[in-house]
């Protein structure tokens, strides 16, 4: 499951999960992150979804291995991308 393009997307490489939000923040994270993403095969990775708190996006789920990531954890942890996306 994806979210309407308006929201953001998140991408994902054979290293890297890219999340990218509509107004212009973005992170890369290594799969390596946690276990569960290590282990996800594309399929899983494919299903993802924002997670949202008061209408806002504050991290991304991926339901089929039951996993969640806050963005503000990828922040403080160093993976988010300097400067806005234009």
């Amino acid at each position: 499951m994806s979210n309407p393009v308006s929201d953001g997307s998140v991408q994902y490489g054979p290293r890297l999960i890219y999340i990218y939000l509509r107004d212009g923040r973005h992170w890369h994270v290594p799969r390596q992150y946690t276990t569960k993403l290590a282990w996800a095969s594309n399929v899983e990775l494919r299903s993802w979804e924002f997670v949202r708190e008061h209408g806002a996006v504050i991290g991304v789920r991926w339901p089929k291995i039951d996993e969640d990531i806050l963005l503000s954890s990828l922040t403080r942890d160093g993976f988010q991308k300097a400067g806005l996306l234009q």
